[in-house]
């Protein structure tokens, strides 16, 4: 009864329980109870079963406990549905988070290959190919092992003459034993001044693989002013000397020893060469030293008008009075010519007593006064001041 007054179905069979078992069922009935309250509202929707027994005859408690039990496996648990408690959702309250910068390191861009863009280069549209017309085969010349320098230019000309020439030195010198061949070296001279050298460079290149040397250097000049004054010359081989002085070829004492040479026996050059004394005024007014102001001259170390003047008055001293007076003064005319001024107005010139002192020599050396040899230049085309 007290299970039916929980809510326990007990069919009514199992109300037969012995009475010794009351106390422990009351006990477990406690316990079902609390633990089928959840149940509670399933038994209660089933039809309760009213038995028909006597009231005499009351049931076993330990019975109605296990039946109740049995009952209660028996049956299938209902389960209340769990209602969800709606939640509150509040807003939530965010804190101020500083915002630092991140460093950055620097993140090298690698392009990948797919989308790395490779240069296009635009092929011009092909033309019709046009047959180049053949070309000359160029001709493979020996060359002299021995011959020193560069090869020569496949243009020919002095070019090829000059290094042909410079081979044959190296076989067949003009030195031979420290002796000078002099048929051999009139033959290089000459082929030299036919046309082998061009340039002042050329005669310097051939000069020293003539291999020469100094103590031969005047015999060597002496052959050279021979042939040049008779072929008539007087203008061309002294500017040749005179690269030759300035290419460090020459000595400048060689050259004073063969002037002063020809000066003693002038009367038989000009035998040769009418105007060959002309050689002395030529070479001397292309070693004159070059001024600040002149775009030609030699510019040497310690090379200056003194010393020019005192070497100039050695070349001519062989010259007779009225031969060196003219030399002087065609000197005078060739530099006014090069300067493209009155001598009376160039500076290195008017400079001092420069003027002055040349003229004073050309009257000494001729025998004269100032006046006149004032008046001799005049002739000349030079004018100046006394």
């Amino acid at each position: 009864e007290r299970a039916r007054a929980d809510g326990v179905h007990v069919p009514s069979a199992s109300l037969k329980a012995p009475a010794a078992l009351s106390t422990v069922a009351t006990t477990s009935a406690h316990a079902n109870a609390a633990s089928a309250a959840p149940t509670a509202p399933a038994a209660a929707a089933a039809p309760s079963v009213v038995s028909a027994a006597p009231p005499a005859s009351r049931p076993r408690p330990v019975v109605a406990a296990v039946a109740a039990s049995a009952a209660s496996q028996n049956q299938p648990e209902s389960k209340a549905p769990v209602s969800k408690a709606p939640v509150a959702k509040g807003p939530v309250a965010k804190a101020p988070v500083a915002k630092v910068p991140a460093a950055k390191a620097p993140v090298a861009k690698v392009v990948a290959a797919s989308a790395a863009k490779a240069p296009i280069s635009k092929v011009p549209a092909a033309k019709p190919s046009v047959p180049a017309p053949p070309q000359p085969k160029a001709e493979c010349k020996p060359v002299s092992a021995s011959s020193p320098g560069p090869s020569p230019s496949s243009s020919g000309g002095g070019d090829d003459q000059l290094y042909t020439l410079i081979g044959e030195l190296a076989e067949d010198p003009v030195i031979s034993g420290g002796e000078l061949n002099e048929a051999r070296l009139e033959e290089v001279l000459r082929r030299l001044w036919d046309g082998a050298a061009r340039k002042p460079k050329d005669w310097a290149t051939a000069w020293q693989n003539m291999g020469i040397p100094v103590e031969k250097q005047a015999e060597a000049l002496q052959k050279f002013l021979n042939m040049a004054f008779s072929q008539g010359d007087s203008q061309r081989a002294p500017m040749v000397i005179a690269d030759l002085v300035k290419a460090h070829r020459l000595k400048m004492r060689s050259v004073e020893e063969v002037l002063v040479t020809c000066g003693q026996n002038l009367d038989g050059v000009l035998a040769m060469h009418e105007d060959a004394w002309h050689v002395y005024a030529h070479f001397l007014m292309h070693v004159f030293p070059k001024s600040a102001q002149a775009g030609w001259g030699w510019s040497r170390v310690g090379w200056s008008w003194a010393s020019w003047f005192k070497f100039a008055e050695q070349c001519i001293q062989s010259l007779s009075g009225e031969r060196a007076s003219d030399t002087l003064c065609m000197i005078l005319r060739l530099i006014q010519e090069r300067e493209g001024t009155p001598i009376s107005e160039v500076q290195s010139w008017s400079d001092g007593d420069k003027l002055s002192k040349f003229v004073a020599k050309i009257a000494e050396l001729g025998e004269s006064d100032l006046a006149e040899a004032a008046e001799k230049l005049g002739q000349q085309g030079v004018v100046v001041q006394i």
